[in-house]
């Protein structure tokens, strides 16, 4: 709990308040880092986002519950910045994505509830692919550009 004093003063009671939050400010950004030196050592940083890539062959079930047991959830992508970042870190390879339609079929839905509103792969997918795709994996593979939205 951080406590502040203000100052009966106008004037000082601003001076005051830029100065305490400069302050912390100051010690919200060094125990940031202290927090991403030694919490997320294996994780990778994009915005103010963390994320890490297990190498195991888990199904969605398994890899949503992995997360969750670390305190994260499998990645919402909001946008193409987000998107493009995922396929700079694996290219060629396919991982989980927190995008799925178990609850209603057809209604694809993100891990933390969002409808799927905005799409960032090829046009058609998700598919239902052989009529039970319910969970959606991410594929970093080149696409001729007309595929895409």
């Amino acid at each position: 709990m951080v406590n502040i004093v203000y100052t009966i003063h106008k004037k000082k009671k601003n001076e005051n308040l830029t100065e305490t939050n400069l302050i912390l400010q100051t010690r919200y950004d060094s125990l940031l880092k202290h927090i991403e030196r030694s919490c997320f050592k294996d994780w990778k940083k994009n915005g103010s986002s963390f994320y890490i890539f297990s190498s195991g062959k888990e199904t969605w079930e398994e890899s949503r519950q992995n997360c969750i047991e670390r305190g994260a959830d499998l990645v919402v992508i909001n946008n193409k910045e987000e998107q493009m970042f995922l396929i700079d870190q694996y290219k060629g390879s396919t991982f989980w994505i927190g995008l799925t339609d178990k609850e209603i079929e057809n209604t694809w839905k993100w891990a933390d509830g969002q409808l799927l509103t905005e799409e960032f792969w090829r046009k058609g997918e998700p598919n239902n692919a052989n009529e039970g795709e319910n969970c959606v994996v991410f594929t970093v593979e080149p696409v001729e550009s007309e595929n895409m939205d």
